[in-house]
């Protein structure tokens, strides 16, 4: 992949990280991580698989957010400088290559290109309304997406630290998930060491009461 060119390399990952996502929702089982499973019961947001590596593994359905989290890893992996582009109301990536930033969609499988079939950033959309129409078309609600890109006084560009999510209660829970991935082995260990270490004062408890 590194020995390709900076956009081949965005556009194969583009489609693979397309064709691999519906738009939904992957959550946690007791089997994938019984720390935020059982989060989850509380709240919904504690259950959800935010790590881009995990939902490589294990999801089929994510958000537009999760889905261009996983195109900024796979895109960092590659050595591509990636970003997250909260739109309020949509989030999208982009990548930096050839001294400009370009934007990815791949909840919506889109990717901006000019009819010479330059991949243009968030910011030279935005000022095209013609242009959002057209890749657009087809989908849910053009004319929402229409005013979600060029409202540009709201838009957030994530950049650092690479992979960083757009909202910071995101990065918190996507923290969270990644400790609990070895306090959901290290948990049961303590457990049963515990338990092992009580046997020996509950037996001798039990021949105390025998004695007696």
């Amino acid at each position: 992949m590194r020995n390709l060119p900076p956009h081949e390399s965005m556009q194969l990952l583009f489609t693979t990280v397309s064709a691999r996502f519906t738009h939904g929702k992957t959550s946690h089982t007791p089997f994938s991580n019984w720390i935020n499973w059982a989060l989850g019961r509380v709240h919904p947001a504690f259950g959800s698989i935010l790590n881009p590596s995990l939902l490589l593994k294990r999801g089929e359905s994510a958000f537009c957010s999760e889905i261009s989290s996983v195109l900024m890893y796979l895109a960092h992996k590659a050595g591509i400088r990636p970003r997250h582009v909260g739109l309020y109301g949509h989030v999208v990536m982009e990548a930096w290559y050839g001294g400009e930033w370009h934007m990815y969609d791949p909840d919506y499988e889109v990717v901006p290109m000019d009819e010479s079939g330059y991949v243009l950033s968030v910011a030279a959309l935005s000022k095209d309304e013609d242009m959002i129409r057209k890749i657009y078309a087809g989908r849910t609600e053009p004319e929402a997406l229409v005013k979600i890109i060029t409202s540009r006084e709201d838009n957030s560009f994530v950049s650092y630290p690479p992979g960083s999510q757009f909202l910071w209660k995101a990065q918190v829970l996507l923290h969270i998930e990644q400790a609990n991935e070895y306090l959901k082995f290290i948990i049961p260990v303590i457990i049963i060491l515990l338990g092992i270490l009580a046997l020996p004062r509950r037996r001798s408890a039990k021949a105390r009461n025998r004695g007696r």
